[in-house]
């Protein structure tokens, strides 16, 4: 994990990045989705793709959606399945998918 944040100990005006491979990880723990959940609440989350994707691929978005990520960092120059699908989110107007309040 990159930044100046740590994650588990939220501030607002820090930011947490984790890279795709971390995000993965913490995906795949109960603990480490609660504890990404807990982090969104007050402090920010962006989540983006490993440097070794060479070929501009994407990778899954909806772990870190589902993990309530706010900035999810995705390549739009590729057309592929997951760009499509967080595209079609927003143009629905679905702005809000997390469901804060």
């Amino acid at each position: 994990m990159l930044g100046k944040g740590k994650l588990g100990t939220p501030v607002y005006w820090e930011s947490v990045n984790i890279k795709e491979d971390n995000l993965n990880e913490l995906y795949e723990s109960n603990d480490g989705i609660d504890k990404v959940k807990r982090h969104t609440e007050i402090g920010w989350v962006r989540a983006y793709p490993n440097g070794t994707r060479f070929d501009s691929s994407n990778y899954n978005p909806f772990p870190a959606v589902e993990m309530r990520v706010q900035i999810i960092a995705l390549n739009s120059q590729v057309g592929d399945v997951p760009y499509q699908i967080m595209h079609r989110f927003f143009m629905r107007g679905c702005k809000n998918i997390i469901g804060y309040r």
